[in-house]
Formats: structure tokens, sequence, C-alpha cells
């Protein structure tokens, strides 16, 4: 997954966390970055209980990621599916109490997802705000959420991913190289063509087509068709 970097995930008051900053922190965090979460000057813990993820959370996050990519609805795990696999039409409201234990948890979202909202819920402080923010020309109304730790915004980031009124979810990808496969959200070329689907940058690209893999996969294509 390459060598960890830092993702600083600042969260100020005057211009709070939008949603495309969230998340590439979760992207970040699948792809073995370290997140700092900047908030009114001070960095907040990973957790409600501890101050750093394990390897298991973010083994949990990478998967659910993968099967979000798959099929955003079935990242969730929450709601039946019919024989064919695609999701039954139904209105579902689920509702968070804020409880959560007191004893250590691992936040494991494609295990238990719940979990995740729970602490999300009960990690989230609204009694600061809504501010007015004054921009060049003109005001805005800015609804401020304080995460009291890491793992509340990115559960926010994953909810982002996997509702079709956003774009990520149709966006997100995983580089092919096989010693990158970060995840990345696909953007399309601006000199014109089709969108980077493939792998994460034009030299990532280069690097697969100039391996070895690349070569003997090629070979056996040419075999199969003689």
């Amino acid at each position: 997954m390459g060598h960890p970097n830092q993702f600083d995930l600042e969260n100020p008051p005057v211009r709070p966390a939008g949603s495309d900053l969230l998340v590439k922190a979760l992207l970040a965090f699948a792809n073995a970055d370290r997140i700092v979460l900047w908030q009114s000057g001070e960095i907040r813990q990973w957790s409600h209980w501890r101050a750093e993820p394990s390897t298991e959370e973010r083994a949990a996050h990478v998967r659910f990621l993968q099967a979000a990519m798959e099929n955003p609805w079935s990242a969730l795990g929450f709601f039946t599916a019919d024989n064919s696999g695609q999701p039954r039409p139904t209105n579902a409201v689920i509702e968070f109490s804020g409880r959560i234990p007191n004893a250590d948890c691992a936040l494991l979202p494609d295990q238990n997802l719940y979990l995740c909202l729970e602490h999300m819920h009960a990690s989230i402080d609204r009694s600061r705000g809504p501010f007015l923010v004054g921009r060049r020309r003109s005001y805005s109304l800015t609804d401020y959420r304080c995460y009291t730790n890491v793992a509340s915004a990115l559960t926010v980031a994953m909810l982002l991913l996997v509702d079709d009124s956003e774009p990520y979810s149709k966006a997100l990808c995983r580089c092919k190289l096989p010693r990158c496969q970060n995840f990345y959200l696909a953007r399309r070329n601006p000199k014109g063509g089709p969108a980077n689907r493939s792998y994460c940058s034009p030299e990532h690209r280069k690097e697969y087509q100039d391996s070895a893999d690349r070569k003997k996969l090629d070979r056996g294509s040419k075999a199969r068709h003689k």
C-alpha cells in the first residue's frame, strides 16, 4: 500500500471540512496515510477509545471501500436483496441512539457498520454554530460539525461515498498497478478522452505497460489467438 504519509484534515469553524475533503481523507486512510484531524488548534484522537487506529480497523476500511467500488448498495449491508442480488426497492429509516459501549471496541465498517454509525452519532458535537461566514462577495450560513475524533469524520465520508445523490461512488476506483492498489477518484482528462479508471496516475499506467506482468499477459493473449 506504499509508505505512510500524513493527511491533514482541517475542520475549523470558519471553514469546516466539506464533502470533498472528508472523502479524500477516507481514501488516504485506506491508502495507509495517517489522518491528523485539526480542530480549533487541537489534534483529535482516532476514536472514542484510543489515540491511533489498529491494523484491523484500517484493513476493514479497505474492505469497505472495495465493496463500495463493486456495489455501493451492498457495502452498507443493512438491507435485503432479491435472488438476483439486486436491492429490493424499499424505504428504511435507521435511528441512532448515540449509545456506545464503555469498553474499547474496534470500528470495523464491513462487519459492524451500525457500531460505526452509533460512534459517529456520539462523536459529533453540533452545539457550536451555525456560523455566518463572510466571503469576498457574499455571505453563507454554515453548519459546523465538530468531530471529536477522526473515526467519526471518516464515517461521514463513508456515508457520502454510498449516497447515489453524490458523485463519489461512481468515481471510486483502485489502481491496478500491483505495487500500488491505492483508492482514488477518477477524473476526466481535461484534454478530452475517458476518465482514468484503471490507474491513479499516468506514471503508474506507463509503469504497468512496461512491466513484465503486462508483457507476459500480452504473450499469453497472442498464444490463445493463434
